[in-house]
């Protein structure tokens, strides 16, 4: 990770009120040379009807659908989501 975050409720709220694909921006704010901070997307997604299962599959969906990070990467980023969402679903 790199430091530079892009917001993750503002990634949300592009998808959500704009259509913008999850994949599409996320190639995007990589090239920009930005990481998503991700919690901040789980945060609006709740807060907006989501459950937790629905926002770890549409990020895990776009980490493996943009195609910008190899198989280890998207492996490791798997595992830990899952255990972030775990840890979130039981708080």
């Amino acid at each position: 990770m790199n430091g530079n975050f892009f917001s993750g409720a503002a990634l949300f709220r592009l998808y959500a009120e704009q259509g913008l694909p999850i994949e599409m921006a996320l190639m995007r704010i990589n090239q920009a040379g930005f990481t998503v901070a991700w919690p901040l997307f789980v945060q609006e997604a709740t807060r907006n009807g989501w459950s937790f299962k629905r926002a770890y599959t549409a990020i895990v969906s776009a980490v493996r659908d943009a195609e910008i990070y190899t198989p280890a990467q998207i492996a490791e980023f798997e595992q830990t989501a899952k255990l972030f969402f775990i840890r979130e679903a039981t708080t």
